[in-house]
């Protein structure tokens, strides 16, 4: 089921990562962002209803969309609908596509605009990226800052889904910033867009590295759309 309900997702435009089991899904919301969760309640080992609880007790995830399609989704919403789980939909197998595609409908507005953080001190550049994103990214909001303080900041107060970084900066090294981002939990993604190249060793699935001199603005969007989670 798991595979032809990625099969059913491919078809409306989205990508998904399988988990069999609530441990291995666990660890892929620690290390990835995603834009909702469809989640079975029968699983293997511990079930879905305890992986839910989890979700919901995690500070970082408290809001993420979460569709139970499960065989036992009548019965459980009947037991739980009185909690604070939060479920956005509860959909019963066989799956019905158009529902499907509501439900992930509703869990993009639920999530609201896609946050963009651009940490870059040439003003020129940063008003150029954000007309780019506006124009190309339909919905996503950027937030642009000149310093790595002025980021720490932004970031104490809002965790964007995704941030673009310059690695010269004038009080310090964007660096710095890379490896925070990377202890957030989940991690933040991250697009280098520097005049400095990045060396490939601190390169992974969630950061990616644009030299300024050989791509431009265009390029960037179209990797920034690539590795948003939705």
């Amino acid at each position: 089921m798991g595979r032809l309900l990625q099969l059913m997702l491919a078809r409306q435009g989205y990508g998904a990562r399988l988990a069999p089991n609530a441990d291995l899904a666990w660890q892929l919301l620690q290390r990835e962002r995603f834009g909702a969760v469809l989640l079975d309640l029968m699983l293997p080992g511990r079930d879905g209803v305890t992986l839910l609880r989890q979700i919901r007790g995690d500070a970082g995830l408290q809001e993420l969309p979460v569709i139970v399609v499960s065989a036992a989704a009548d019965r459980a919403r009947q037991r739980l609908e009185a909690s604070a789980l939060q479920v956005l939909d509860w959909l019963p197998k066989p799956i019905d596509q158009e529902r499907l595609h509501a439900a992930l409908l509703q869990a993009r507005e639920a999530e609201g605009p896609v946050r963009i953080l651009h940490v870059e001190d040439d003003a020129d550049v940063a008003e150029v990226v954000a007309a780019r994103i506006s124009f190309e990214l339909p919905g996503a909001e950027v937030a642009s800052v000149a310093t790595l303080a002025d980021a720490r900041a932004h970031l104490r107060e809002q965790a964007p889904d995704l941030v673009v970084l310059d690695l010269m900066l004038p009080d310090g090294n964007g660096l710095e910033l890379l490896v925070e981002l990377g202890q957030q939990r989940p991690p933040i993604p991250v697009v280098i867009f520097s005049a400095l190249e990045l060396g490939t060793q601190v390169r992974s699935n969630l950061i990616d590295a644009l030299v300024k001199s050989r791509h431009g603005e265009v390029e960037l969007v179209e990797r920034l759309r690539e590795m948003l989670p939705r």
